[in-house]
């Protein structure tokens, strides 16, 4: 799957109502918009959604649920930093998700409202609407529903409460067009509002999780123009970037990054004890790999970053902080990168965001020019960590998409046993373009274990 626009310096389509970012003071103000909004601001898009194909019959009718489709995108491109001035903004049309879908592929587009949410569901050939529940419906079952998959089970194999919640979750969401997700071979994914926080990779579909037969990628919702597109392309292959230096982790990423860079040939290591990487440092890679903890922030999402750096104290008292000088890459400072990579891997979490599902973290690296992110969304065991990291890149080694890599990873850790519950598994998410491929070199077997610095 690929979508482009008209302009072919336009970054790849179709991401979250989080996405289509500008850099800068303006991308960090509009992202802004939801946490400080006033109550009316907070309502504009409940009515919306309320208001919408009410008329007898519309729900059923091709042209005016074409006609909602295309007022829905208009009004997600209006709320984006892009409609400022600083890069120009383009709702994706009906015809650009058709065009840009291949056969088994399902578009899947979420409109909460109070009463009532849309979901929008678009083929090559055909373009439908649900209606499903309202915000406070979804927002109360989904957290209820995640709780239970991102619970660490003690002590035990038992996954039918998870397949319960997870079957339960998947028909909430889904609604009426489960009958399309269960035909669909792979899901592209634009949520809003509470179902941001659902572990798509998890749910249940006939008896089996998504996980085990589809890929699934979040992705964006309009075209935005590049400021300078960089036309030459990554030189090299990998920048591991260890971070956590002083935290207890830092065994668990060394271990990590010594196996990524023993592995495959060219892996550069940024060590824990150097500053936080900047633009210059991050340029010029086919991809980035983070081992250290992301921290979520729900007061202030685009406070939320990854440990990527040592820490450091102002040289004078009264001097303020430098960006980065709490060992952290966060999302604000992210999104005014400019960064060519093909894949970014964050492995690990603090914590779990309950408000904004991955927040703007992976969205920020997309606004940089990263075309694919993978997130994690809850806090993993050490040991499925190095598992799923491994196996995802044995896959992309062996020549598979980002998304099915990161499918046939959670996947082979499901079926392993003592660690078939989600917990174990779905804790990860794909944004971006999920086609991406990765052209990495395994190390001769007698150079391995010996990982490159930086």
């Amino acid at each position: 799957m690929l979508f482009t626009s008209r302009s072919t310096t336009f970054a790849t389509a179709l991401a979250t109502s989080w996405l289509a970012l500008a850099a800068g003071t303006a991308l960090l103000d509009s992202l802004r918009v939801r946490a400080e909004a006033s109550p009316a601001q907070q309502q504009l898009v409940p009515p919306l959604a309320d208001s919408l194909l009410r008329e007898a019959g519309a729900m059923s009718d091709p042209d005016q649920i074409a006609a909602a489709f295309e007022r829905a995108q208009a009004y997600r491109a209006r709320g984006f930093p892009g409609a400022n001035g600083t890069r120009e903004v383009t709702p994706v049309s009906l015809g650009d998700v058709k065009g840009g879908l291949d056969d088994g592929e399902l578009w899947l587009g979420w409109l909460c409202g109070s009463d009532r949410s849309l979901l929008f569901a678009v083929t090559r050939d055909q373009h439908r609407v649900f209606s499903i529940s309202g915000v406070a419906a979804l927002s109360e079952k989904i957290r209820s529903a995640r709780k239970t998959l991102e619970t660490s089970p003690h002590g035990g194999h038992d996954t039918k409460s998870a397949t319960t919640a997870a079957e339960e979750l998947a028909r909430l969401v889904f609604g009426d067009a489960l009958p399309l997700v269960s035909k669909a071979r792979a899901l592209i994914l634009v949520p809003d509002g509470p179902v941001e926080l659902v572990p798509f990779s998890a749910l249940v579909v006939k008896g089996q999780p998504l996980v085990a037969t589809r890929t699934t990628a979040v992705s964006l919702s309009v075209s935005f123009l590049n400021d300078s597109p960089d036309e030459s392309g990554p030189s090299r292959p990998l920048l591991a970037v260890q971070g956590g230096a002083g935290e207890p982790r830092l065994s668990s990423s060394e271990r990590e990054l010594q196996w990524l860079a023993g592995t495959f040939q060219g892996v550069t290591v940024w060590s824990a004890d150097r500053s936080v990487p900047d633009s210059a440092a991050l340029a010029g890679y086919e991809a980035l790999h983070f081992a250290g903890r992301v921290t979520y922030d729900d007061q202030d999402p685009w406070q939320s970053g990854v440990d990527a750096g040592r820490r450091h104290a102002p040289r004078a008292a009264t001097d303020p902080p430098s960006p980065g000088a709490d060992g952290l890459l966060r999302a604000e400072r992210i999104a005014a990168l400019r960064v060519n990579a093909d894949l970014v891997v964050l492995t690990t979490c603090a914590h779990s965001s309950s408000v904004h599902g991955a927040g703007p973290l992976p969205t920020s690296f997309l606004a940089a020019g990263v075309r694919a992110v993978i997130v994690p969304l809850w806090p993993l065991d050490d040991r499925d960590v190095e598992s799923i990291v491994r196996e995802l890149y044995r896959s992309l080694d062996a020549g598979k998409s980002a998304a099915e890599a990161l499918r046939a990873a959670q996947d082979h850790q499901r079926r392993t046993s003592g660690t078939q519950h989600p917990y174990h598994w779905a804790g990860f998410a794909l944004w971006g373009d999920g086609t991406v491929k990765l052209d990495l070199k395994p190390n001769p077997i007698w150079k391995r274990g010996t990982p490159g610095k930086h």
